[in-house]
């Protein structure tokens, strides 16, 4: 049985194709040839790593309730909805993108998608945030003035 959370552990590698992809996708509003494709893998990629993701959250929500307290249970909620919201944004940029192949108009429907994509995902990440680092959560920091480090070699 694993007992320490996945989620935290995969949550970034879609992100950052999603964000990635984001960028690439309004470059290929002057650059379409290379930059539709590679954006649409991005986004595919960043689908393929969402799915498992938001399943690990399922799986750790208990376990951050206990950790962080019910306190966090509002937000787990929100976070995991706007997780899932994000899926299906993406998800629809890539439905659109394929059955609307090259088509002119579909450019600026597809990267305003593509910004409330990052958009939500800023706030899905922020609300993570909330439930990790909330105020209650974070320990007082003691800095010492008179700290010094020794680096002893053999």
């Amino acid at each position: 049985m694993i007992t320490f959370p996945i989620h935290p552990l995969l949550v970034h590698f879609p992100i950052a194709l999603f964000l990635f992809g984001v960028f690439i996708q309004i470059i290929a509003f002057w650059k379409p040839t290379f930059y539709e494709k590679m954006a649409t893998y991005l986004f595919l990629g960043g689908i393929v790593g969402g799915i498992p993701t938001y399943l690990t959250g399922k799986l750790d929500e208990d376990y951050a309730e206990d950790y962080f307290g019910e306190d966090v249970k509002d937000i787990i909620e929100i976070h995991e909805t706007l997780g899932i919201t994000t899926l299906i944004v993406f998800s629809s940029i890539v439905i659109i993108k394929l059955i609307f192949r090259d088509k002119k108009s579909m450019r600026i429907l597809v990267i305003l998608l593509s910004l409330i994509g990052a958009g939500l995902i800023s706030l899905t990440g922020h609300l993570g945030g909330q439930i990790v680092y909330n105020d209650q959560q974070l320990p007082e920091l003691q800095i010492d003035d008179g700290f010094e480090f020794e680096y002893e070699h053999d």
